[in-house]
Order: C-alpha cells, then structure tokens, then sequence
C-alpha cells in the first residue's frame, strides 16, 4: 500500500510516502533555503541537503517514519535502551549538520506516526492524538551516535563503533622509575635486584634530552673463596649511566648519546656510544629500541635492547621488553602498563607491570703482584691456574639467573 500526501504552505512543498509501515520518502522545498529529505534506510535514516547524502544511524529498525520541516520522526518498538516502554521516538534534525536530536519514550505502544495538520501525531490503541500528548517517562540517547557518510564503510557495521581519543600532545617533563626482583637459580641461589630511573624533557619544538641509569646487585653473602673457587658474592655488580639528545615527534623519535658501564669483565667502567629511538605513536602501536656500544674493553657490545607495545583499550597496553649484553645483566619480560591518572599529556601517572626472565653476572678481576710469569689484572681462576700466588680477587662469579617480577610508575607532571 502507498499513499501520498502533499502540502503547500510558505512556499514549501511536503511530500510524506509511507510503505509497509516502515518507509517513507520526504521532499521539502524551502524557498530561502536548501531542498532537504528523507529517507528510511534500515537502523539509519537517509538526509539529503541539496545534492549531499548523510546517514544518521538510529540503533534500531523502525516501524513507522514520517517528517515535517527539517525533521525526520522514526518510531521503534521494543525496549531498545531499557527505558521500560515498548515505544521510542528518535527524532533525526537535519540542520546546521544531520544529527540524533533527541530520543523519547513513550507510555503505552504507539503503532504508527503521521502528520495532520502540521502536527506530528501518533496512532494507539486509543486513537490518534499528537506526539507531545504521549507521556515521556525518560530520555535516552545511544553513546557513540555520529553521521555517517554514504561510502563510509562504518557504515554497514551493525552498531557504531567506539572512537578513542587522539592522544595527547606529549611534551615537558617526564620521570620514570621501575624495580625488578628475581631469584637467581644458578650457584649462589639468591635473590637480585634491579633499579631503573630515567630523566627525559621534550620541547614544544620536538628536541628532547633524556637520562637513564640501572643500578642492580644480587644479595649472597660475600666469600672471599679459594684458590679453587675464587670469590662468591653478593656486592654491587650493574651500573650503568647514559645521557641522550634527539628528536621526538609522534610518530617517530631518535637520540644519540653517551654513558658509561661497569662491564661484565669485572669493576672496569668503560665509556659508552648510546643510541635510542622509536617508530609509532607510543599511545597507541609503538617499536622503541636501545644499543649501547663500548668504546674500550675486550668487546664493543655494550646493551643490545627493545620493546614493543600496543594498545589493548582506552587505558591498557600491553607489550614485549628484552635486553641483552655485556654490562652485567639482561631480562626478557612481558609488560602491561595501565593508566592511572590523566590523558597521556600533562598531570599523567601510569602503573607498569612486568613478568619473565632476567640475571646479573658478571666477572672477577685479580689484583696480583707478577710472580710465575703471571701476567696482572687476569680473572681470578685463569690467575691461579697459571701459577699467581700473591695478591687478591676483586668482584664475584656468581650469575644470578631466574624468574622476575618488575613495578615501575612514569609520571607526566
């Protein structure tokens, strides 16, 4: 069944069809302004303003539809929202932008809309009467309603999806501190320890400068040991300190730098080359990676080292952290990080945890006077094999290697 109705009044024409009772077509053409219709289109209603199509999703299938001036009218039956009526009213604008205005529920079921006499009314049980008369218990609106355009592929989703924010402009001061805390497995058995700070400014023109340090240590007691053995213990092992300038925009950051390392060799600290950087939006998909290279010593590796990590929703991520070398320890973790406070600019305070593998090692220096042919400065064990007998053994070699756990805070004050 189609019927047709028009209306000249104002110099507007108004044309309602009805179909089936779930579509109608409406063409208005105002004399000082834009030819404006509508159109039912499945959950969505079809806004023409002169030659431009927009979809206005309404979250629901409606039953009856009609229009009056810049207005589209789309009745939907069942409790859609949970408002507790089995009638809604979702009412589309199409000025200044194609909009959900407003959304109504009615009391009592309401099989139909219509317009009579410039007047949008609606059909009960108990007869017609006009929309305003109908009690409107509550008013409700769907989170995450947005217009649409025609080739949007958006589109054809069954419900409109989330959008997350932009991230923030990161800029200014940013300070981070983590511990991690394993149990080593191999000879001693005994618990370590690692402390990471880092330091890092941002300009507003994308020039940053940065410091970092870990500082870690196992916790056996100190044995000066045999001629055998050598010594055992549990004295300060890592320190590492680096300072970097670069560049940091959104999607891309690079620094260069220098540091210096206790080396695994034993208690010698050697200068560092220290490169940084990162590819992607760090809030949202981000690859960052550290080399450190040495500059003197026995091997140019310093601290080979990355993280990767994703977004998981609007306040988790969720990535990957390894760090290999030769300055006294390495970890391989599994890391969540969680948003405490802020949006990601300024006044932010995020909780980072961590679970996997990590160790502290690290090598003894002897200290002896030339005896045997002996030469000076050898580890302790290669010291006595060949014959060393004055003199003493600095450091340990013990290797601290097991599962840990790691907490860390980064504040954006």
């Amino acid at each position: 069944m189609r019927a047709r109705c028009s209306k000249i009044a104002l110099g507007a024409l108004l044309c309602v069809a009805f179909e089936g009772g779930a579509a109608a077509d409406d063409e208005q053409v105002k004399a000082d302004g834009p030819v404006v219709a509508f159109e039912l289109a499945g959950d969505a209603v079809v806004v023409r303003v002169d030659a431009h199509e927009s979809f206005v999703k309404i979250g629901c299938r409606a039953q009856s539809f009609t229009t009056l001036g810049t207005r589209a009218y789309a009745l939907c039956n069942g409790a859609t929202w949970s408002t507790g009526s089995d009638s809604t009213v979702v009412i589309v604008e199409a000025q200044p932008a194609p909009h959900v205005l407003e959304r109504h529920a009615l009391g009592g079921h309401v099989v139909s809309l219509t317009v009579i006499d410039g007047v949008v009314s609606a059909r009960s049980a108990s007869g017609v009467k006009p929309l305003a008369d109908y009690e409107r218990p509550t008013v409700t609106a769907l989170p995450h309603e947005r217009t649409l355009s025609l080739h949007a592929p958006q589109y054809w989703a069954d419900q409109p999806q989330p959008v997350i924010a932009k991230p923030a402009e990161v800029h200014g001061v940013e300070l981070g501190i983590a511990a991690t805390g394993g149990i080593g497995v191999a000879s001693p058995v005994a618990a370590f320890s690692l402390f990471d700070a880092s330091f890092v400014y941002r300009s507003p023109a994308l020039l940053y400068v940065a410091a970092y340090g870990t500082f870690g240590a196992g916790t056996a007691a100190f044995d000066a040991g045999t001629i055998l053995t050598g010594p055992v213990g549990g004295d300060v092992q890592v320190a590492v300190g680096e300072a970097v300038v670069g560049i940091d925009t959104r999607f891309v950051a690079a620094g260069i730098g220098a540091g210096v390392a206790m080396m695994e060799d034993g208690y010698d600290l050697e200068p560092l080359v220290v490169l940084r950087g990162r590819v992607g939006d760090r809030d949202r998909f981000a690859v960052s990676w550290h080399f450190a290279f040495a500059t003197g010593g026995p091997t140019p590796i310093g601290m080979f080292g990355g993280m990767l990590e994703f977004r998981l929703g609007s306040r988790w991520w969720l990535g990957v952290e390894a760090e290999l070398g030769n300055e006294g320890y390495g970890r391989l973790m599994l890391d969540a990080r969680h948003r405490l406070i802020g949006d990601g600019g300024h006044r932010t305070l995020d909780l980072r945890l961590g679970a996997g593998l990590a160790y502290i090692t690290t090598s003894s220096n002897a200290v002896v006077t030339p005896s045997n042919g002996v030469t000076p400065n050898m580890p302790c064990l290669t010291q006595f094999s060949q014959g060393g007998t004055e003199g003493s053994c600095l450091g340990t070699n013990a290797n601290y290697f097991g599962p840990a756990l790691s907490l860390g805070l980064v504040w954006r004050p």
